[in-house]
């Protein structure tokens, strides 16, 4: 960061906000990365993009607390810090006011910006979360285990089911 930026609250908030877009750009290509793993249950590469992530929230997260304050210091915006969504929508009207209608716009749309990441982020956990269960659903039929039914059930040889009470069955997998 140049000295004037430095000196320069709007400039400053300017590289801020620009910044963090960018990291913002980076953690929704990771998103998408994602959402192809899992759909193509590739656990190796869902594995990887979660781990690559991590740094890269933390991150954004630094990020946003540099703009957060260069906002509140360079424009004496004193917002409260009640609900994340009143703080943003407080100091765009803050910015509104101080004749900074292009800061307040960048603002606005990057709270939209990592809103939409949010939600994907989590849609993405939810996915996960959803495989895992199908999977373990698949291995308790498969290996025969009580799925809240009397009697357990697994596949025979032939390929069809065996209670697992009346089967003749001695090693079950």
């Amino acid at each position: 960061m140049n000295d004037q930026a430095q000196h320069d609250p709007r400039q400053l908030a300017s590289q801020r906000l620009q910044s963090l877009r960018a990291l913002a750009r980076q953690f929704e290509q990771l998103l998408e990365q994602e959402a192809a793993a899992l759909s193509q249950r590739d656990t190796e590469a869902v594995h990887d993009l979660a781990a690559r992530k991590i740094p890269l929230a933390e991150d954004m997260d630094r990020g946003f607390k540099y703009l957060l304050g260069a906002l509140e210091k360079g424009f004496n915006i004193q917002a409260s810090s009640d609900a994340r969504e009143r703080r943003g929508e407080q100091i765009a009207r803050a910015l509104e006011l101080a004749g900074e209608s292009s800061l307040a716009t960048q603002w606005t749309e990057l709270l939209a910006e990592l809103g939409k990441l949010r939600h994907d982020n989590q849609n993405n956990g939810q996915r996960v979360g959803l495989q895992g269960r199908q999977i373990e659903q698949a291995l308790a039929i498969l290996s025969g285990q009580d799925l809240g039914t009397k009697a357990s059930t697994t596949y025979g040889s032939d390929g069809r089911t065996r209670d697992g009470e009346n089967s003749q069955r001695h090693v079950w997998v």
